[in-house]
């Protein structure tokens, strides 16, 4: 029998190996009602270069995070930075 960690590290293995935007664009997509705008989760799925998803990757474990958190994080970052240089000009 396959423990936990082993589950983890196959199914792991399989997204860092395999497209998977076609299964995605052809799933069934459920809005979920119930939350305030402000904090309701929305997908993107974006493809990056390998180079620049591995960064992202060793980042996010280094800081102890899942690779999506870091990203959200730096994004969120991002756009207060854009924010505040707007409000300032």
């Amino acid at each position: 029998m396959m423990s936990d960690k082993d589950n983890l590290a196959e199914t792991a293995e399989y997204y860092d190996t395999h497209d998977i935007s076609a299964d995605m664009q052809a799933g069934e997509w459920t809005r979920h009602e119930g939350k305030h705008a402000e904090t309701a989760m929305s997908g993107f799925n974006t493809r990056l270069p390998t180079a620049v998803l591995n960064d992202a990757r060793a980042i996010a474990r280094a800081r102890g995070m899942a690779t999506g958190a870091w990203i959200r994080e730096v994004i969120e970052l991002a756009a207060v930075e854009e924010y505040q240089q707007r409000r300032a000009s």
